[in-house]
């Protein structure tokens, strides 16, 4: 039997169509891969959608709730009742000397040490 040298056109012709079988497989398997990508980031912007739309569905019922809650005549009926003009009796006014006076009255949670040498103390006023 004779062994023939293999020509360099037929081992070049093997290598590139070995060489284009793997490209076009390659190719092919990626092609699919990015098919299914595609398919689940279809999915999720799908299920995100549904969350989107649910929220703005929850959104507006709370804000019918709210409106409704607020609404002057909704508002009149739970207090009816309940809440009334005080006596008069009850009613303090107030001059604009006597809020000066009491702006300058330091406040009860940060008490200032009393400068003052006859050891008069100032009473605080009470609010109602």
């Amino acid at each position: 039997m004779k062994l023939r040298k293999s020509s360099p056109v037929w081992s070049l012709s093997l290598v590139v169509g070995i060489t284009l079988l793997v490209t076009t497989g390659l190719g092919s398997l990626g092609v699919v891969w990015l098919r299914v990508e595609i398919s689940r980031v279809a999915e999720d912007s799908r299920k995100l959608e549904k969350q989107v739309t649910e929220n703005a569905r929850e959104l507006r019922s709370l804000s019918a709730k709210r409106a409704k809650a607020l609404n002057p005549s909704s508002l009149k009926r739970l207090v009816s009742g309940r809440l009334s003009k005080p006596p008069s009796n009850h009613v303090v006014f107030v001059h604009q000397e006597d809020l000066e006076r009491r702006q300058l009255i330091p406040s009860p949670h940060f008490p200032k040490v009393n400068k003052n040498k006859g050891g008069v103390r100032l009473q605080r006023l009470a609010l109602r």
